[in-house]
């Protein structure tokens, strides 16, 4: 169970109280006992006194044992006269009584102890010894002191009072003393209220303040009322409240920074997703363009070597071209169509070839947009990064206060770096695929050139059925030049077999690197919807900053 709580005020009020209280009490229980002391002495001397005086007046009448009754009337009037004029005036008990050298009580106010013997008691007994002085003893109950002193025949005159008629004094002036020693603790205690109040005012102040400061008011400022501790202390607080503003301010405008970022960086990240899917696309049908393509050349040199074989053929059969003319034309007019529809085919790869060189050219491009926005991308996570580390320093430097605020900066940082790998991991998937890419145009430009040679080739071959045909519409006369032109034939389909199955080639390359740049295109829209989840995370994660620090006035 917690103890009860009290304020500084009234801990140091109670203090002050002890403080003065305790030490009035002490001291005037002193002082009382020390006059009481002083007083009793006094009293003690007077009683000595007096015994002296009435010794002296009684050593005429006591010279011897024997007395007449003259001289015992008269001892008996001084002894009487003790109580009558010493003690009565004042109010007192007290009297004086004479005993004999065997402790009888010869003379006594009292008439039951008067003639009987006292040798018993002690101080009977101690005035008997000691002759003179004087003793305090109990007597009937009641505490009494006596002087003593032996007159001439032996007897002991004793003069006593009762200690408390000595001390009556003293004792009435008790409630005055405590009255005194009240008034004195009570001027102390309204004097220590006034500096206690003096003192604690800042205090609650700097309460009411921090009260207020917990409910997220950070304007108040506090009066400094002195250039003592308490007023240094009022300072630092108005000083801590105003860099507790700046922050607070700074990590509001940062939140806000941070969330315009996140939603740039979630529509950059989708337009990136969407032109990956424009890639992949456009890969694919690259892709299934190129599978054709090389399809279509595949046939192209299947159809050419037979036309070698075809041209050998002739040119061992050049004696039989007259029995032959006819079909040689037929053949010749079948191969010129089909050096035609080679032509349109080669037109048509160049044209494929041209689109996909273009296709891909755009996707470099578009490989070099998304590299600028992962490069803003970058700075966005690094300038984040930067900015939580300022915040986490300033909560560090805040203490306690800004411990709430430093798992806030911690947390934006961690999103910050992560954001920051995510968008280095991009950058090297794009730059793979910006080399792929560049790589892929390269291949392309070697094929367009191959497919023009073969084109070339192809318009060569086209020349030569001409000649063949003109041959055979005049095979009597051209019978060797028929065999020459057979024989030139033959090369040039070999040479044009070769670049078509260099063309090939380069279409079966082109059709294995459009289909990994579809791959890669669908990589990149997989990172792309990545990037775009944790960007929207980041967007939530600076709503919420923003959102706890509005609670803050400023």
């Amino acid at each position: 169970m917690l103890a009860r709580r009290y304020s500084i005020r009234y801990k140091l009020v109670f203090t002050i109280l002890i403080l003065t209280m305790l030490p009035l009490m002490v001291v005037g229980y002193i002082q009382f006992e020390n006059a009481r002391s002083a007083l009793y002495k006094l009293a003690v001397s007077d009683l000595q006194y007096i015994t002296e005086m009435k010794a002296r007046e009684l050593a005429v009448y006591a010279q011897d044992a024997t007395m007449n009754e003259g001289n015992r009337q008269k001892i008996n009037e001084i002894t009487r006269e003790v109580a009558e004029k010493y003690y009565k005036p004042n109010g007192m008990v007290g009297y004086a009584y004479i005993l004999d050298a065997s402790g009888i009580a010869i003379f006594h106010p009292d008439p039951k102890v008067e003639n009987t013997s006292l040798a018993n008691e002690e101080f009977t007994q101690v005035m008997l010894a000691q002759k003179n002085g004087w003793i305090e003893y109990e007597f009937g109950g009641s505490t009494k002191v006596a002087a003593y002193k032996q007159l001439p025949n032996g007897w002991i005159l004793a003069i006593g009072s009762y200690e408390n008629d000595l001390l009556t004094t003293i004792e009435s002036s008790r409630p005055m003393m405590f009255l005194l020693n009240l008034v004195s603790a009570t001027l102390a205690l309204v004097t220590g209220i006034f500096i206690v109040n003096k003192l604690v005012r800042p205090l609650k102040d700097l309460v009411l303040a921090m009260k207020r400061a917990e409910t997220g008011d950070l304007t108040t400022q506090v009066t400094v009322r002195s250039r003592d501790e308490l007023g240094e202390l009022s300072s630092m607080y108005n000083e801590m409240m105003g860099v507790f503003r700046r922050m607070v301010n700074e990590v509001q405008r940062v939140a806000q920074q941070v969330a315009a970022a996140s939603e740039e960086l979630t529509a950059s990240a989708t337009e990136s997703a969407r032109a990956s899917e424009q890639i992949s696309m456009a890969s694919s049908e690259i892709a299934t363009g190129s599978e054709q393509q090389k399809q279509t050349v595949t046939d192209t040199v299947r159809f050419l070597s037979r036309i070698g074989g075809d041209i050998q053929l002739i040119a061992a059969s050049t004696n039989q071209v007259n029995a032959d003319a006819t079909d040689a034309n037929r053949l010749a007019q079948v191969g010129e169509g089909k050096l035609q529809e080679l032509v349109l085919e080669m037109d048509q790869i160049t044209d494929h070839a041209r689109r996909t060189e273009q296709v891909i050219r755009e996707l470099g491009s578009q490989s070099e947009q998304i590299i600028g926005i992962i490069t803003t991308i970058r700075q966005i996570s690094n300038q984040t990064n930067l900015l939580a580390l300022n915040a986490a320093i300033e909560a560090a430097r805040a203490g306690e206060q800004g411990r709430g605020f430093a798992v806030v900066a911690q947390e934006v940082r961690k999103l910050a770096e992560q954001s920051g790998e995510a968008a280095e991991e991009i950058a090297g998937l794009i730059h793979t695929i910006h080399t792929d890419i560049l790589a892929a145009v390269s291949e392309m430009g070697t094929t367009a050139v191959a497919i023009q040679d073969g084109r070339e080739g192809v318009a060569q071959a086209g020349d030569s059925f001409q000649q063949i045909l003109v041959a055979v519409q005049d095979v009597s006369q051209q019978v060797h030049r028929m065999n020459d032109a057979a024989q030139a034939i033959h090369r040039d389909t070999v040479q044009l077999v070769s670049h078509s199955e260099k063309i090939a080639g380069l279409a079966e390359t082109a059709a294995r690197d459009t289909q990994e740049v579809a791959a890669a295109s669908e990589e990149q829209s997989a990172t792309s919807e990545e990037m775009t989840a944790a960007s929207e995370t980041l967007a939530k994660m600076a709503e919420q900053l923003s959102e706890q620090v509005k609670r803050f006035t400023i």
